[in-house]
């Protein structure tokens, strides 16, 4: 054949190549095929297609084959890219002639590509316009060939990138969003490993292609930092891709794709993967907002239930209990305490978790109570070690908020857990809003409990009064299984106000009822009877338990009373194993005490059930 019958021969060769099955045959398929075309239409023996990235690599043969359509074999392949590698290639020169090959050079975006075919007689007699146009044609059919497969590519890539979109919109979920991102870079760029480093709100699973960013990691943060997209190849480290996750609110993360050998990764693909962490930080961007609305509707759930269960009426007591309750299960806090202060006093009230009825606490309440009464903020310290002496601390992390009612410092409330930075800034900010909705309720309870506590108390002894023991004593009989009851009487009183005057005669009342309620239990019940008469009584005590705590008073009455003053006791008891009733209990307790009157005064007697 002549020049123009192979030129001829060549383009619709090549022509067939370009347009028939398009979608049925991968690049280097076609590159083959286009290689046995070339050399079979020019009597050559072999020919290669062979690229290179950049100026930092070397070229890799993608297409070598023989006349029988054989490829290459590796001592072939060697000698053909120790050739390549040695040519002295020109920016403007499309082909070059060597001893034993024909080769012709393009550049196609960021790849050098040689396609060289083995001299023939047919190739050496022909003249440099020849090659010239022999070369024009190849190097356009590469060309073509280059960007259909790239379309191709891009289709496919495009299809995946839409069908990620379209499962992203479809998931609540974060872990799946991340798991489906790197299961689709693996089935993209599989000689690549994948890893996304997510920032510290991702609340979860890690698993060894997930992991916590590392705010240590220099390289990270700076990409973190700067939202940009960057690529690294160096012969020694290979080829790392950093790619931030960038979302309109916020950064989420980091993706790295790394390969540990030399390669050069094509800038024509960062659009593409742009792209790909622009749909992956929407889809977590939207799961942190719904996360994020779903945690704040549960918020303002939790906080009006806490006002509206505080709002009904409960004791003071009730109210602190549920408070902690509430804090402890949403907070997986282990110790609650309501502390108020007086004057320059506070005190932990009852409601409160074990650990605030510890001497342990007190080291906290006060490390709390001076910071807070100084500086009037809330505390969130998450590691409480150098705060305290190191041989005090129990609980590492601790959220102490002020209850402010009428621009008044009421009280705080405590929050501790053993764990250092166990508490985080929302759960700090949401303990805050509680306690600032439950004051007023905290400070109306206290109200409450003092008013009842009006009406059950009497005015100058601050002891119960007779209606409110009789209660109790009447609800103890149905409920225990036994009780005791001392009514005491001040010895010779109307000699003390007549000696003294009636103001005497009124402090000696309060002197006896301070020790008489320094002296018994927080359940016992001690009241004034009347007059220079006063009452205790003692649920589940036995008879010489009761008769101890009668002569323990009338020894200290006797030893601490200014005017010294003497008390007589009769002691009585009751047993659901009898039949019984207040009215008989009370009946012997006052036959005991007018025995003690009788005997001398200044003791205690007992009267035996009858």
């Amino acid at each position: 054949m002549n020049q123009q019958e192979v030129l001829r021969e060549l383009k619709g060769r090549l022509f067939e190549l370009t347009h028939v099955n398009d979608n049925a045959e991968s690049l280097r398929q076609t590159l083959d095929k286009m290689v046995q075309s070339i050399i079979s239409i020019l009597e050559s023996s072999s020919g290669f297609i062979a690229l290179k990235a950049g100026e930092l690599y070397g070229y890799k043969l993608i297409a070598s084959v023989n006349k029988k359509g054989n490829q290459s074999n590796d001592k072939g392949e060697k000698e053909v890219l120790d050739l390549l590698n040695s040519l002295p290639l020109r920016t403007q020169q499309s082909y070059y002639v060597t001893d034993s090959y024909i080769v012709m050079a393009l550049t196609i975006e960021h790849y050098h590509c040689l396609f060289g075919i083995e001299r023939t007689n047919l190739v050496k007699g022909n003249s440099n316009s020849f090659l010239t146009e022999l070369s024009k044609q190849c190097i356009a059919f590469l060309k073509k060939v280059y960007a259909h497969y790239q379309t191709s590519i891009d289709k496919a890539r495009y299809k995946e990138l839409y069908e990620l979109t379209e499962a992203f919109n479809r998931s609540m979920n974060m872990d799946y969003i991340l798991e489906k991102v790197i299961s689709v870079l693996e089935g993209m760029y599989p000689t690549y490993q994948h890893k996304i480093y997510v920032a510290h709100d991702y609340r979860g699973r890690y698993i060894d292609k997930i992991l916590p960013l590392s705010y240590d990691d220099q390289e990270l943060m700076n990409i973190y930092v700067t939202g940009e997209v960057d690529v690294v190849s160096t012969d020694s480290t290979g080829c790392k891709v950093y790619a931030p996750l960038v979302g309109s609110q916020g950064t989420y993360g980091v993706l790295i794709m790394e390969k540990s050998t030399p390669s050069f990764f094509p800038h024509s693909e960062i659009p593409f993967i742009k792209q790909l962490i622009s749909v992956t930080a929407g889809a977590l961007e939207k799961v942190q907002l719904y996360v994020r609305s779903q945690k704040n509707l549960t918020d303002l759930k939790l906080i009006n239930e806490t006002s509206r269960h505080l709002n009904e009426k409960l004791n003071l007591h009730d109210g602190i209990h549920y408070v902690s309750n509430r804090i402890m299960t949403s907070f997986d806090a282990q110790e609650v305490g309501v502390i108020f202060f007086e004057d320059d006093y506070y005190a932990p009230l009852k409601g409160n978790t074990a650990f605030f009825d510890t001497p342990g606490a007190r080291y906290y309440i006060e490390y709390a109570y001076k910071r807070i009464t100084q500086e009037n903020e809330s505390l969130f310290i998450n590691n409480i070690v150098g705060e305290l002496n190191d041989e005090l601390v129990t609980f590492q992390s601790l959220i102490a908020v002020p209850m402010v009612q009428d621009q008044q410092l009421k009280g705080m409330v405590m929050v501790l857990h053993k764990q250092p930075y166990f508490f985080s800034f929302d759960t700090f900010k949401l303990v805050q809003e509680i306690v600032h909705h439950s004051t007023l309720a905290f400070v109306n309870a206290m109200l409450r409990d003092e008013l009842e506590k009006l009406v059950v108390t009497d005015h100058l002894s601050k002891l119960y009064s007779r209606k409110y023991l009789d209660q109790c004593i009447e609800e103890s009989m149905r409920k225990d299984s036994g009780g005791s009851f001392i009514l005491l009487d001040i010895d010779n009183f109307k000699r003390i106000n007549d000696t003294y005057g009636h103001q005497v005669g009124d402090d000696i009342i309060i002197q006896i009822s301070n020790l008489i309620k320094g002296n018994i239990r927080l359940n016992d019940v001690a009241a004034r009877w009347g007059g220079e008469e006063l009452a205790v009584y003692l649920p589940c005590t036995t008879l010489s338990i009761a008769k101890r705590i009668a002569n323990r008073l009338v020894k200290r009455v006797e030893e601490e009373t200014i005017p010294k003053t003497t008390i007589s006791s009769g002691i009585s008891f009751w047993s659901q194993e009898q039949q019984d009733s207040t009215e008989k209990l009370f009946k012997r307790a006052d036959l005991a005490l007018y025995e003690a009157k009788k005997r001398g005064k200044n003791q205690a007697v007992i009267q035996e059930y009858k």
